[in-house]
Formats: structure tokens, sequence, C-alpha cells
């Protein structure tokens, strides 16, 4: 569970995946935005994993997606990519963002769900 922001940071978070496929990166992110989970979501150049599972190193190339959506949306972030990611265990992280431009908060709050 996210904590709550202190009076130092904002209530905006980057939520972090990776999945095998761009296909998948695609589908994810825009299911994100179509249900206003996220305001946004960039897909990141192909990246090179290397973690355990099941017991043996893995290694192989991911696409890397950071979405930006509001704290107060995270439990329904997280089971949403959870029930829709390829992976059996998904990386699934929130990242909290100290400052945020007021312009930029503005729209940020527009695409979210209320």
């Amino acid at each position: 569970m996210i904590a709550e922001p202190d009076s130092h940071s904002s209530p905006w978070i980057h939520v972090q995946t990776t999945v095998e496929h761009l296909k998948d990166a695609r589908q994810i992110a825009r299911g994100l935005v179509e249900t206003r989970l996220a305001a946004c979501v960039q897909i990141q150049a192909e990246i090179e994993s290397i973690y355990r599972w099941n017991g043996q190193i893995e290694q192989g190339r991911e696409w890397s997606l950071v979405a930006k959506s509001h704290v107060r949306l995270w439990s329904d972030l997280a089971t949403w990519i959870d029930e829709n990611h390829p992976y059996e265990c998904p990386q699934l992280i929130a990242l909290p963002l100290v400052r945020v431009a007021p312009s930029f908060e503005s729209w940020l709050n527009d695409q979210l769900l209320d």
C-alpha cells in the first residue's frame, strides 16, 4: 500500500510495469487511459531485464510502461493491471512525484476519474 503523500510531495504517482511484447504494452497503456485510471502512459524503448524466476536466473527483453496517476487511484489501477497483465507476477510499483507543475497538474486532474 502506498503511504499518503506528506506535505512536501504531491499526490501524483508514476506507476511502472513491464511486458514482453509491444502489443501487450499498447493494450495496457490504452486500457489504463480509457478507464481513466491513468492520465497518460509512456511506453519506453525496449529494455533488457535480468531477474530470478523459479530458482533460475533469466534474461530477456521487455517494454517498460510508466503511467501517470493519482495516489487515490492506486488500488483500482493495481487491480486493473493485475487482471489484464500477461505475466503471472508483474512488476507493479508506484513512485511518488515530489513536485508537479501547476499547469500539468490541472491537465492530470482533467484526465482522471473523480
